[in-house]
């Protein structure tokens, strides 16, 4: 109330600051937590080849599908060490291969893994060999990483030039 004898100036640097630290409040955990949230999710995409091509391996020796992720938990592979768990505790609670890869598809839900669940999940519903699939979806992961990298990779020095761009534009408005 000790606002409304003052003028617009007065008021806004008055309210100003209150604005700006509410804002920051309030804009600064959330873009932590969603940092947080696309950095595991770049994690396991980067890991998501690794964990194909090892289920693979472990399918052609033998082992079922739910052998082989039920081996895969034990082994290190990153921050999917926690997603095969859940995948594996999904197939003991009688979720089965399809409902497990379901779960784990809309809990990751990037383009690979969402192309892989509907692949793994198509093949163990037309035939129980799932093995030449597997190894389909392994090699189309690595591409997928491959070219993402190399769209990185070759983006790198654009984002230079224009980040030298921007700060040329600057000095010239500052001189």
């Amino acid at each position: 109330f000790g606002y409304y004898s003052l003028e617009f100036e007065q008021i806004i640097y008055g309210i100003d600051d209150y604005v700006v630290f509410t804002a920051i409040i309030i804009i600064a955990p959330y873009s932590l937590f969603v940092e947080t949230h696309f950095n595991r999710i770049n994690q396991i995409s980067a890991n998501f080849p690794e964990f194909l091509n090892r289920l693979v391996s472990l399918h052609e020796s033998g082992l079922t599908l739910a052998a082989s992720i039920k081996r895969l938990k034990s082994s290190n592979l990153g921050i999917l060490n926690a997603e095969v768990g859940k995948i594996n505790t999904d197939i003991e609670l009688g979720d089965g291969i399809i409902g497990a890869f379901r779960n784990f598809g809309s809990r990751v839900n990037t383009v690979t893994v969402q192309r892989v669940v509907v692949l793994i999940e198509n093949a163990l519903k037309m035939t129980g060999n799932v093995k030449d699939t597997l190894v389909i979806a392994a090699s189309d992961a690595m591409t997928a990483k491959s070219m993402e990298e190399e769209r990185s990779r070759s983006n790198k020095p654009y984002v230079m030039i224009l980040y030298i761009a921007f700060f040329v534009f600057l000095y010239v408005v500052w001189s």
